[in-house]
């Protein structure tokens, strides 16, 4: 290295000018392409776990699905069994916890919190399903009023009369 940089300076400074453009380029050039590959490796690991996550909570939406429309007389859907259901959660709490963001782990913990402890059990659920959703990437922007748990009701506004009455009491 010493013997280039020794011939470099002392050789005419157009060539050396035109060695150092040359080299600036290669470097360039070869700094986009590792750049370029580990972005793209990076997107091609982030798609392969956003298609385990879709899989994981996907099924956690069709069981509190089947949950909600068990308790329902005009759905056919049957709510799983005690049993069924904790044996259920052991295995998303696994899921969540290898393959789960932060923030879902996170909401998981708040709900379990306030299912045992009181608190706005509405609004637990609904922050789960909202960190869900952006791990998987979707947006959140405009649901600000719990339209994720509205969507399963027959009547949305049911929702906000029922926890009118709770915060009345």
């Amino acid at each position: 290295m010493s013997f280039f940089f020794t011939a470099l300076a002392t050789a005419d400074a157009k060539i050396s000018a035109a060695i150092i453009g040359a080299m600036t380029t290669v470097f360039v050039s070869i700094s986009a392409v590792i750049i370029t590959q580990r972005q793209t490796k990076a997107r091609e690991v982030e798609e392969a776990h956003r298609a385990k996550k879709v899989e994981i909570y996907e099924k956690f939406i069709k069981t509190v699905t089947s949950i909600v429309a068990g308790e329902n007389d005009e759905v056919s859907m049957q709510a799983p069994s005690q049993q069924e259901l904790i044996d259920y959660l052991v295995d998303f709490k696994t899921e969540i916890m290898l393959w789960g963001s932060p923030e879902v782990i996170k909401a998981q913990l708040e709900f379990e919190r306030v299912s045992k402890n009181g608190g706005d059990i509405f609004e637990a659920v609904n922050n789960l399903y909202k960190s869900i959703r952006k791990d998987i990437g979707l947006s959140n922007s405009g649901l600000n009023n719990l339209e994720l748990i509205k969507l399963y009701l027959k009547d949305p506004n049911e929702l906000d009369e029922l926890r009118a009455l709770g915060a009345s009491k």
